[in-house]
């Protein structure tokens, strides 16, 4: 296991990127409008989502987070990243008069594909054709 061990950061960084590429490769080929690394044009911030996918009216500020597979572990990562970035989805709501929302994209670090992730891609319009997809090339 990866986790816990200081030895390891380069690993799990390596892996966090490999995880946010693919996702960002496999929204935009279906055309998405997807930003990954750099902080979102609709407001004046140093924050940096990992991947800022743009809808019709939404703009959406997605974490990739790789942890501990515990359900327990996931919810804490999701709601560290909302505690982050809540107040920058707020403002680019307020701003833009455009939904915006925070989302968390987990895999764990032995694997394990959060059936959370399932919801958000389905509120990008994914089917469960493409989650398994999007499943296979992450969770290895």
């Amino acid at each position: 296991m990866i986790n816990g061990c200081s030895y390891n950061n380069g690993l799990i960084t390596k892996r966090h990127h490999a995880i946010a590429l693919t996702v960002v490769r496999y929204l935009s080929n279906l055309d998405f409008d997807v930003d990954y690394e750099v902080p979102p044009v609709e407001a004046e911030t140093e924050l940096t989502p990992d991947i800022i996918i743009r809808t019709k009216g939404h703009v959406y500020l997605l974490d990739i987070k790789c942890g501990y597979d515990t359900l327990t572990n996931f919810e804490k990562l999701r709601n560290e990243n909302v505690n982050k970035y809540q107040g920058l989805a707020a403002d680019i709501s307020a701003k833009h008069k455009i939904r915006s929302s925070v989302e968390t994209f987990i895999v764990g670090s032995l694997g394990t594909w959060d059936v959370k992730n399932q919801i958000f891609l389905s509120m990008l319009g994914l089917h469960y054709e493409q989650y398994r997809e999007l499943a296979a090339a992450v969770c290895l």
